[in-house]
This record gives structure tokens, sequence and C-alpha cells, in this order.
């Protein structure tokens, strides 16, 4: 899920900054993430929480492209903002493996 939010981040910035490779690359990737998202779903057995992940996602993307789009008074601000948040969001999709890392560690019981 956190691809998919890198991937809607970053195709905004593209978007508000015409580049057509940075376009073309996260449009992929983000249909990439969509089709594995929808492929997990299919095989999860316990919804409940998953589906309350992927509805905060929703609504996430929603709310970053109304403000980027409609609430945002400048378009060089607006560009600036979704190339932070694009930043910020990559750390967190390569950072987010750890967090399982971390678990294990902490379960195993060897030195």
């Amino acid at each position: 899920m956190m691809g998919m939010l890198c991937s809607f981040l970053w195709f905004q910035y593209a978007i508000l900054k015409p580049d057509m490779i940075v376009t073309t690359v996260n449009v992929i990737g983000f249909t990439l993430q969509t089709a594995f998202l929808f492929w997990f779903y299919l095989y999860t057995k316990p919804k409940a929480q998953l589906n309350m992940h992927i509805g905060a996602l929703l609504l996430l993307i929603l709310s970053l492209h109304t403000w980027l789009f409609y609430g945002a008074t400048d378009a060089e601000m607006a560009m600036h903002v979704a190339g932070y948040l694009g930043i910020v969001a990559s750390i967190a999709f390569f950072a987010s493996p750890l967090t399982l890392l971390v678990k294990k560690s902490r379960q195993s019981t060897q030195i």
C-alpha cells in the first residue's frame, strides 16, 4: 500500500511539473501496485483490518489529489509539496519491510 501511495504522489508531481517519463513510470508502478493489492486482497482471509487500511489509503489519496489540484493557491507550491511528500513516501516505502525485521529479531531466542 505504501507503493501505491508513493507512485501516486510521484505521478501527481509529474503532472504538476510536466514530465512524460516520470508520469509513464509512475502510471505503470501504480497499476502494478494496484494489481498486487487486488491479488493480495483476494487471498487474505481476515479482511476487516485490510479493509480499514485500504479505506484510509483511498481517503488519503483522494484528499491529497483534491488539495494539490483544487486547494493549493499556487501551482509551484503544490508541485513542491507533492515532491516532498513523494520523498517521504519513498522513504516509508523502502523502510516499511524493516518493521517486520524488528518483530522477528525480538521474537528470536538466539543471540
